[in-house]
Order: C-alpha cells, then structure tokens, then sequence
C-alpha cells in the first residue's frame, strides 16, 4: 500500500519556476504512513543519486530524498526511463520512491508512487508553511568534537569515518538545554513524553513562519569510561611502541552544527536516533570542507533560511572571505533553482535563532506582528531582515539631532543582514568622517550635533557600501500620498528601507498600502525618536514603529527621500 502524499506550498511555488526541460531530485519526510515533499533541487553538474545524496547532507535530519522531479512537455505519458529508475533505487526512505511530472507550458503537476515495478497515480495534499510550524519541530545540535589526523585528505577522511563509527555504537548521549532531559538511547519509548510535550516545557509555541519559529537545543555529551561489564574486553599488557621521527599532525576542534525536523507527535526518546543521524550528516560536511583544502582550519557552519521552505546548512573555513567561496554558492544557487542577482548563502545571510541574539541587541523587524489597517489594500513591505536603530542606543547622546544617522544605521543593517556587506554598522563619528574625507563637510563637523539629510546618507551608501540611490524631492508632505505605488515598486524592486528627511526630523519607511478604490494610504514607519528601552509592546503600543497616515508628515514641509538600490550579485 503507497502513502499519502503532502506536498508543501513552497515546492509547488519553486515547481513553476522552471523553465526547461530537465530533471531533478524532491526531499521529503515520512511520518503517520504519509510522505511530505519540502524539498527540490534540480539543474546540478552531475546530477545523479550521487549528488542527490551529497545535496541531503545540507538539509535537516529527517529530511531525505525521497524522489525524481521530471519537467517535460507531457505528463500523461508514465514512462520512466532506465536511467531513472536506477535513481529511484537510491531513495531509502520509502519504499515506495515519488516520481513527479511538470509539464511546464500547461504547469500540470500529476505525482506517482513507483509500487509492483510501475507508477501508481496518487493524489496530493498541500501543506502551508504556517501548518508545517505547527505539524514540525526543528532540533538544532551543538556539539565540539576532537579531530587529530595526518594533514592530508585520506587521513582525514579516515578519521572522520572513526567519529561517525564512535558516535553510532552508543558512546554518546544528548542533553536538551534548559531542561533536566538527558537521551542514552536506552529509554522506553512507549513512556517517553512527545515532542509537543517538550515544547510545552520549554514554552516553545508554534510559529506562523519558519523565519520566526524557535528551535529545541540540544548539546552532547561523550562517554568519558568504559563499560565494565562490556563482553568485548580484553585484558591485555600495555603495549608502547615510541618512534621517533619528524611528522606533521593535525588536530583540532570541530564545531558540529545541525539541524533536525521532527513531528511534534513523536517521542522525545525517538530523538536519540535522530540526532545521532544529526551528528553524522554534520560530520560528513565538515569533512567535504576540510577534505577540499591545502591547509586544513577551523570550519563554521551556518544555517541558512533561503526562499526555498526549509533550512539549508553549509560549512564555511574560517579563513575564508566572501570571494573565496563564490563557486561553493554558485552550485547551490544553481542546484537550488535561486537567482543570482542577490545573495543568500554568504555569511551575513546565516539565519540569526532567537537565543543566540544578544540581550542588548536592536530589535529585528519590529513590524512583523502589526496588521495594516488598509482593508483590501495593497501591501508592499522591506525585504528581509533589518534592526531598528534609535536615539540613545549604544550610549551615544543623540536625542535631538541624530535621527537621520539611526536612519542610516537601519539602511546599513539591512545590507549586512541580506549579507550584502560584514561592515559593522557605521557610529555617528564614522558617519561624520566619511562625510569629511569625500570633503562634503569640513573637518570640524566630526564630533559636532549637526543634522544630516537623505542627500549625506546617499554619499555614505555610496562611499561605504559601494550602494547607489535614487533621490526623491516633493515640494510638500501632502505629496506623500501620490507616492504610495512608487514606494510600493520600490518595495517590490529592491527591498530595502527608505529615508525620508525634512525640516528637522527623518523617519525610515519600510511598507506602504494602498487602495486605489477608496484611495486610502498608509506608511509603515520606523521612528528613530524613540529614547526608550528595546520593549517590543511598548513601541508598538506608542506608535514608535507602526502605520502612519500621510498627514503624519507636516503638508507644508519640504522632503527628501533616499531609496537605496538593491546591487546585482550573489
């Protein structure tokens, strides 16, 4: 009997956006007899079981390929070649592997299950992202792991095999943080609470996005003696065998850092598995980025959270740069079916989890949980993550003249979120100096309270970030209000905040809605003139970030408006 079959909103979204002939791989996850497509990868040099096997290490545990994806011109014809059904071999984690066919002029999708050597039509059920939070949980393992081998790539491909054969036999157990839970592998999993109940202790409730969903921690622990009791061991004489010669050794601490998907309902004693499968595709990453080096250092992992439904985990060298690594994420943006006009798998695009953010950071995209108020309007809203920087953070004394430098701190967060730049956010004297160094000011103007406008923070974009930006003048706030469809271009276009300066005061826009119908309008705003603490509830309930009216702008004013330009790259 073949499953069920669920299909996530994202997939099928991702499916339309092929445009040739080819074929490629789906990820998926089983659960409650039902298979649940969350992942597709397709256009991959050498694209082969192989390499669907290779790409599956990069996402979440659980999360295994499961499938074939075949573009074509018809989907009525349920032939599959012999190329592909050697494929489907290599799918494990069902018996019965997917084959699903797109014909791309008409966008038909039909899915079938390979059961008694032919293809089986199965129907499909499709997941929202807000149903996957709640239906799924992510495990996130932490672990430092000791590596000593020879400097070259056998030696530690050896070593890395001895971890993974180590870790497998039961030398490990796992303690989920914040909580007295500790996984042997040894628990009754008919008495184990479930998942949903470990969510509840941790008050860990679902979220509405993967983007704001928090994660389980969990750390290791390695089992420091030996059983007594153990039938294998053998009573010998210490041996020492001492040779002296001049050898090169590498030894170091690796830094496992990965992630698992799991269904709420299952048992917290089923994580034991899980998170030693965790552990392993962590290992087999860190060995493909230290196998692929002359000089082996210290790899990171990151995880990243691209337009594609689910986590996506790479290993980094740390003495690496941006540049270094262009061909790694080249072949993912490819094998991923992404754009290239923007990056989304460099270092400052690593996704930031709630409790790695510092308790003294800005806040990130306060905005997220306001409603607009334009019934049936048109939203457009920033792109991506930002922090909303505000009078007297950081210790500086700005209240009263540093709006417009906030502003630019935001503009500036944006681009090193979006992983456009690792420029640490400019301070109000830094921002001063390169007004003086392009000679646009005069060297007294560092360390002074003198305003700047959207016209020095199109001079800073361009002199710190290489950003260009376009410049929009009214004569009058009331104007604001023939803007909204070209802020909402903007918006759409390039995604980043806006700066809008007049008189003595800036804001920073980073949504409009509108109407046209009823020709009501309104701006998300951020207000830079907050002096308070970093309360969420209070910012919103006082307005400090929140829908404004045009008339929130003085009509008889002059204003300027500084739209940054999204640069093309990846």
């Amino acid at each position: 009997m073949t499953p069920k079959l669920q299909i996530s909103q994202s997939v099928l979204s991702r499916l339309g956006d092929v445009g040739k002939q080819q074929e490629g791989a789906v990820y998926g996850t089983m659960y409650d007899n039902s298979l649940l497509v969350l992942g597709l990868s397709v256009g991959a040099a050498g694209t082969g079981a192989d390499q669907y096997a290779r790409l599956q290490t990069h996402l979440p545990t659980e999360v295994d390929f499961c499938g074939v994806v075949i573009f074509t011109d018809d989907t009525d014809d349920d032939h599959v070649s012999p190329a592909t059904l050697d494929t489907l071999k290599e799918v494990l984690v069902t018996d019965n592997p997917l084959v699903m066919k797109r014909a791309i002029n008409s966008g038909t999708l039909r899915a079938y299950f390979y059961y008694n050597d032919r293809l089986a039509e199965a129907q499909y059920q499709v997941l929202t992202e807000t149903e996957l939070c709640q239906r799924f949980a992510h495990v996130r393992l932490r672990a430092r792991v000791p590596l000593v081998c020879d400097p070259d790539p056998l030696s530690v491909q050896e070593a890395i095999n001895n971890l993974q054969k180590s870790v497998s036999s039961g030398n490990v157990a796992f303690h989920i943080t914040r909580t007295k839970m500790y996984l042997f592998g040894t628990e009754m999993v008919d008495s184990s609470p479930a998942v949903s109940q470990l969510l509840d202790t941790l008050k860990i409730s679902p979220g509405t996005s993967l983007e704001n969903s928090d994660v389980i921690n969990v750390t290791m622990l390695e089992k420091a003696t030996r059983d007594a009791l153990s039938e294998d061991t053998t009573r010998l004489a210490p041996v020492i065998h001492h040779l002296k010669c001049a050898r090169h050794c590498v030894s170091l601490t690796l830094p496992v850092d990965h992630m698992a998907l799991v269904h709420v309902e299952r048992k917290v004693a089923e994580l034991y598995n899980v998170l030693v499968d965790t552990l392993c595709r962590s290992l087999r990453i860190l060995e493909r980025c230290l196998s692929g080096r002359e000089q082996v250092s210290v790899p990171r992992a990151f995880h990243f959270l691209p337009p594609v439904g689910h986590f996506f985990t790479l290993v980094y060298p740390a003495d690496s740069t941006d540049k270094d690594l262009e061909r790694i994420r080249d072949g993912v943006h490819k094998e991923l079916n992404l754009p290239q006009d923007r990056p989304m798998f460099r270092r400052g695009n690593a996704h930031v989890f709630r409790d790695d953010i510092p308790a003294n950071a800005p806040l990130i995209n306060p905005h997220e949980t306001l409603k607009c108020p334009v019934k049936d309007g048109q939203v457009s809203l920033v792109y991506g993550r930002y922090s909303y920087h505000h009078y007297l953070q950081d210790g500086q004394q700005d209240d009263g003249w540093g709006c417009a430098y906030r502003s630019l701190q935001t503009i500036v967060s944006w681009f090193r979120h979006q992983g456009y730049t690792d420029r640490p956010i400019p301070t109000h004297k830094e921002i001063q100096q390169c007004l003086v160094d392009i000679k646009d000011k005069k060297a007294s103007f560092v360390g002074s309270k003198q305003w700047i406008g959207s016209t020095e923070l199109s001079y800073c974009l361009d002199t710190m970030l290489g950003v260009s930006c376009r410049i929009l003048n009214l004569s009058c706030g009331s104007e604001l209000v023939d803007l909204a469809p070209e802020l909402a271009r903007h918006f759409i276009v390039h995604g980043t905040p806006v700066m809008i300066g007049g008189g003595v005061l800036a804001h920073t826009i980073i949504g409009v809605a509108f109407n046209q119908e009823s020709e009501e309008v309104r701006y998300l705003v951020l207000d830079p003139h907050y002096t308070g603490a970093d309360h969420l509830q209070t910012i919103h309930s006082k307005g400090w970030v929140g829908w404004k009216k045009p008339d929130f702008w003085t009509k008889g004013d002059f204003y300027n408006l500084c739209l940054p330009l999204r640069p093309s790259c990846f």
